[in-house]
């Protein structure tokens, strides 16, 4: 079993390495070591990551995809989720989320029965649902406030002008 990192941000003005400790530490507290790390700046939307897919084809059946929060990983509508959950699922890939407990199993208790597989499912998928919805209501917010801004005259630039990345 090989452990690979994935960190990611949404634009280049971000710091995708910002979670490499925490996913470093991570692993130290269940003696792990990470074996790499693919790491971009693309949205959360977007199906075409390089290194997510990089990621999976290096990958064999066993290792993990360690991430730091759902959000890193999807922020894709139902229909791409399943697309992207289906790869991952098909080369063998465990996901293991650190601020998911239920996902961590396979650092501790080896074989899973299917009650925690059918668990650990419904929280991963949970929890993509929950990444899309806030990527969502983000949206719509940012929406509103410039409709409000730009009615006051204080920004002239319509909503579709200012686009949100996650």
């Amino acid at each position: 079993m090989l452990i690979r990192g994935y960190l990611r941000a949404s634009t280049t003005e971000q710091d995708a390495l910002r979670a490499k400790e925490e996913l470093k530490a991570f692993g130290t507290k269940f003696d792990q070591r990470i074996a790499g790390y693919y790491i971009e700046n693309q949205s959360g939307t977007k199906l075409d990551r390089p290194e997510l897919n990089k990621l999976i084809e290096d990958s064999e059946a066993g290792d993990v995809l360690l991430i730091e929060k759902m959000d890193r990983l999807t922020r894709f509508p139902w229909g791409e989720w399943k697309t992207l959950k289906a790869r991952i699922m098909a080369k063998g890939l465990v996901i293991v989320v650190v601020d998911q407990p239920m996902t961590h199993a396979v650092f501790s208790s080896g074989e899973q029965n299917s009650i925690t597989l059918a668990l650990t499912e419904f929280m991963l998928d949970l929890g993509a649902a929950m990444a899309r919805d806030d990527y969502e209501t983000r949206h719509k917010r940012q929406a509103q406030g410039i409709a409000k801004a730009k009615a006051e005259g204080k920004v002239s630039r319509s909503p579709t002008e200012c686009s949100l990345t996650s």
